[in-house]
């Protein structure tokens, strides 16, 4: 990702198109897949978008990109409850094998009357 835009920033200086950094980064913002639209939300909100250069703002969409990969590469791990509450599990499970189980009945009433 970070490759064409600095490719597209090198072609705009090799025929001479003449912006502000600013337009810039609102310009690469608005060509982003959808994906990136609630992070570009984020920094409107925020009001980064208006203060960063095209390079502080590719660094952002570098740093962002990297941390959704590490977010999906982690594993969820289960709880362990016993960390907190030694014995909370086997008092669990003794209590779920106590109780009864729910049993449902169905009766039906007629109202025949000779």
């Amino acid at each position: 990702m970070t490759t064409r835009f600095y490719h597209l920033i090198s072609e705009m200086c090799a025929y001479g198109v003449v912006s502000t950094q600013q337009d810039m980064v609102n310009r690469f913002a608005d060509a982003l897949p959808p994906k990136w639209s609630s992070f570009i939300e984020l920094l409107k909100h925020t009001g980064t978008l208006d203060t960063v250069n095209i390079y502080e703002f590719i660094q952002k969409l570098e740093h962002k990109n990297d941390e959704e990969i590490r977010k999906a590469k982690r594993a969820p791990a289960p709880q362990n409850t016993e960390m907190y509450l030694p014995g909370f599990d086997a008092l669990a499970r003794s209590a779920a094998a106590q109780q009864p189980k729910l049993q449902t009945a169905f009766i039906i009433y007629s109202n025949t009357s000779s």
